[in-house]
């Protein structure tokens, strides 16, 4: 296969040049999240009980549609749970798979269950079934808008006109919503005895309803470069117009709302969730991304469409990104393309001071980046994404890609110099031809042993399961397929580059800068082994000396790093955690939050650029602070866990935090319970 590649080295060449056409292609339509897909996939299934008790419910439909979800492991997917969550109104059944099991698999076989679940049921409970699922690897984006000139709901009326539109478009999104604290809720409350009156069921009045809310489009108009879609809004509008609906019976008799239910317009008095940031009220645009689908393009185009509608923002109205998972993905495609830059410009140095040749040299680091993009096909064809994960296992194998090319060239150099010393001219073409098969004949098999070799050290890690894979399972498969790639572009490519050179070459390889220095350092180590063998003494502490040095390290140094299970990346974000118990509403849970606040700013005004706090309930919230220099994390930290000590009526926990860490399941190394009639 040698032979025929370096008597056809233009066939090499374009073949070479489609894989990396194909790797390129690939590289730009593998699917981008923040970490790899495989994890625990959680799949929630929602359903009303449509006028039935719980215990009627469970009867009829519930045991049944548990028995169905725990068949799902039948089908080949382990599952490690299915728990059903019966409440006043409805249940919830929540299926937790196994490791490694395809998200989207997962979700299929739910929505079958509660496809065969609809044709047992009543229409009224058919209807009301919803099923979702998340992913805590996917990541997330958030974004805050906050104005000291207008309220929430304001604000509100203003933005969502604007971005409501173009949020519903985003391709890459689940789901991509500008959520307000402030936002009025309509209530209806069915009256049973007016509804028996008309006959009515409730699924009559929600569909009825549900028909009449969408708003329709009334098309386009453009005039120029300007264009305008025209909306007809839904006629309800507000509580008069809800109460005045008219709901149909039998297609002949009509009746309003109002006759059968009473409508409640109003904000819940028992506000339980809010967001401040610098001190402001805030709405929160909140997106998530569809499962598989590329989490960095999502969050650019809703970045996108915010900065694009900027400009009609009215004055005053301020926002900030506070998560955004293409920030890490680019930083960590920018660490990748330093690391090949690493990689390869030391190693065109190098080759250059000890071979002399820059042309000829250049040809090792082409194996860095042609290796990584013909490994995107193999990642293609192997279901893996780029995330942090796949990303670093590529920038690890940067560096150890070029091994191969170092000695297939040098072999060639080698021989090529013994030829000229002993020939005095230059090579013929069947000269060159020969020389080269016979230097690559030399090292191939020693290649492939040896990258064989690195890589039996990644195989296991990449077919390991569980928590295990999630963590190094892509790093593995990065690395085996780049550094294993780099091996057959070392034996097949560099040699064909090398012998078109040789073409256009005066038959010398040039004198290396470095050469008479090495000859010198050649003849003194050549001394010194001699000497030292011929003197036991030496010998002896020759030998001795490195086993006390290893000896040391092993003692002193190697066990004082600190040790943790998974690096926790660098993060510019502190998170204050706050339960308070005893707290009875949810503005006494907001004024503490406010103290907490006040207190972190008084002792670290000046390295926090900007705060953000969340309210989640009467009794929990918490508090960010977004420092203006990482470098101040461990000393900030370390200074609020002593301002914010615990006492019996609030309970604090403070530490870094970076949306872009892995998420782990909580292992408890110690876990103690205290039980007493008293504090």
């Amino acid at each position: 296969m040698l032979q025929s590649a370096l008597k056809n080295p233009a066939r090499v060449y374009v073949f070479m040049g489609v894989l990396a056409a194909i790797g390129i292609w690939c590289g730009f339509n593998l699917p981008i999240s923040l970490y790899p897909q495989t994890s625990k996939p959680v799949v929630q299934m929602q359903v009303s009980y449509a006028g039935l008790s719980s215990q009627e419910f469970i009867r009829k439909y519930g045991a049944t549609i548990e028995y169905q979800l725990e068949n799902i492991k039948n089908t080949g997917l382990p599952m490690e749970s299915v728990k059903g969550n019966y409440r006043a109104t409805n249940a919830t059944y929540t299926v937790t798979y196994d490791w490694g099991v395809p998200f989207g698999q997962a979700l299929k076989e739910v929505q079958a269950v509660a496809a065969s679940a609809k044709g047992q049921m009543p229409r009224e409970a058919a209807d009301s079934i919803q099923v979702w699922q998340w992913n805590e690897n996917a990541g997330f984006l958030a974004i805050s808008f906050y104005s000291h000139r207008h309220s929430l709901n304001d604000l509100y009326n203003i933005l969502d006109p604007l971005l409501g539109p173009g949020l519903k478009n985003i391709p890459d999104a689940e789901e991509a919503n500008l959520w307000n604290p402030e936002a009025q809720e309509v209530g209806v409350r069915l009256l049973p005895e007016k509804m028996a009156l008309y006959g009515l069921l409730p699924g009559q009045i929600y569909r009825s309803i549900d028909r009449a809310l969408p708003s329709l489009t009334g098309g386009e108009v453009r005039l120029g470069q300007k264009s305008a879609n025209f909306q007809i809004p839904t006629p309800l509008t507000g509580g008069t117009a809800l109460e005045n609906h008219v709901l149909e019976i039998d297609g002949q008799r009509r009746v309003h709302l109002k006759d059968v239910a009473e409508v409640t317009v109003g904000r819940s008095e028992d506000k339980s969730r809010g967001f401040k940031t610098d001190g402001k009220e805030s709405l929160i645009l909140f997106a998530n991304p569809k499962s598989g689908a590329n989490v960095k393009r999502m969050a650019e185009d809703v970045i996108a469409l915010v900065n694009a509608h900027k400009k009609d923002f009215p004055a005053g109205v301020e926002f900030r990104v506070l998560v955004d998972p293409s920030e890490f993905i680019r930083g960590s495609v920018e660490n990748l393309l330093k690391d090949i830059l690493l990689a390869a410009a030391p190693t065109v140095l190098a080759r250059f001071l000890f071979i002399g040749n820059f042309r000829t040299v250049v040809t090792v680091a082409l194996e860095i980046p042609l290796s990584m993009v013909i490994a995107f096909i193999v990642m293609k064809a192997t279901g893996m994404n780029l995330n942090l994960i796949s990303l670093g296992g590529l920038a690890l194998a940067a560096g150890m890609n070029v091994d191969a090319s170092v000695v297939v060239l040098e072999n060639i150099f080698r021989h090529q110099t013994t030829w000229n010393r002993q020939n005095g001219r230059g090579q013929t073409a069947a000269e060159r031809f020969q020389l080269i098969l016979g230097a690559v004949s030399e090292v191939s098999a020693a290649i492939f042993v040896s990258t064989a070799t690195s890589l039996v050290v990644f195989i296991p890690l990449a077919l390991t399961t569980d928590l295990t894979n999630a963590i190094l399972g892509d790093l593995a498969k990065a690395v085996i397929y780049s550094h294993g790639v780099s091996a057959f572009v070392a034996v097949f490519l560099v040699p064909c580059i090398r012998m078109s050179l040789m073409k256009y070459s005066t038959g010398s390889t040039g004198s290396a800068p470095l050469e008479k220095p090495l000859q010198k350092l050649e003849k003194a180590y050549i001394a010194l082994v001699d000497r030292g063998l011929g003197k036991p003494r030496l010998k002896v502490l020759l030998c001795v000396v490195p086993l006390l040095v290893a000896g040391f390290l092993g003692a002193w140094v190697i066990p004082h790093p600190p040790k943790e299970i998974v690096g926790t990346p660098d993060t510019d974000w502190i998170y204050i955690s706050a339960r308070a118990p005893q707290s009875s509403t949810p503005r006494q849970m907001e004024n503490i939050l406010q103290e907490v606040e006040s207190r972190a700013l008084k002792l670290e005004r000046e390295r926090v650029s900007y705060t953000f706090v969340q309210m989640q309930g009467k009794t929990n919230g918490s508090v960010m602070l977004r420092l203006k220099d990482k470098k101040d994390m461990t000393s900030t930290v370390s200074r609020l866990q002593k301002l914010l000590t615990n006492t019996p009526e609030i309970f604090f926990f403070v530490d870094a935090w970076n949306p872009a860490e892995l998420p782990l399941p909580t292992m408890n190394h110690l876990e103690v319970k205290l039980t007493g009639k008293d504090s």
